[in-house]
């Protein structure tokens, strides 16, 4: 019983950090997916989004992003290395414990 209250503890707040971050960075975001609509092609502007994306810890959005950069520019160096990092974190996030601490 009382793990099951700690899980739901847990949750609730990550679901408050969330919250919290997508009012934080969402007018910034909407901004970014209004340039990457405008100018599809703009590398550092899906870049941007994609560390905006990541932030909030939207990460298939932002490994989206980063994998559109490199498909416009296949070793486009600030898209591989914010891919890497982003898959470094994700790993060390499950090796830290049970992902639904992490979910949306």
């Amino acid at each position: 019983m009382a793990d099951h209250f700690i899980r739901n503890r847990l949750k609730k707040t990550r679901r408050k950090k969330d919250e919290k971050l997508r009012n934080k960075y969402g007018d910034s975001i909407e901004h970014w997916e209004k340039i990457v609509k405008a100018k599809p092609e703009s590398i550092t502007s899906w870049v941007v989004l994609g560390q905006f994306y990541e932030k909030i810890r939207d990460w298939n959005k932002a490994f989206e992003c980063f994998n559109k950069v490199l498909e416009i520019e296949p070793y486009y160096k600030d898209a591989m290395l914010s891919k890497k990092r982003l898959e470094r974190k994700i790993a060390s996030i499950y090796k830290k414990g049970p992902l639904w601490e992490y979910e949306h």
